[in-house]
């Protein structure tokens, strides 16, 4: 059994003032992006060169303990 899709939002829909685990980030009305099955998505975050205070948004859903799986592969730059 597939989990829910990983969400991310545009910058301008982002309240980085409330980033953390029990923020509100996303703005009133803010659409959250999925990303289908098959999916493959680069994610700048905030280290990477020239994308201070624009790094990427995201979130993955919870995954319930029944069975569901979710593949995540991450490259970081050095």
């Amino acid at each position: 059994m597939r989990a829910p899709p990983p969400g991310w939002l545009e910058n301008p829909q982002v309240v980085r003032s409330a980033l953390g685990p029990d923020g509100q980030v996303a703005r009133p009305g803010a659409f959250v992006r999925p990303l289908e099955r098959f999916d493959v998505a680069l994610l700048k975050g905030e280290a990477w060169p020239g994308n201070t205070g624009n790094g990427v948004v995201h979130r993955s859903p919870a995954i319930a303990k029944d069975g569901m799986r979710r593949l995540f592969f991450s490259i970081e730059a050095v």
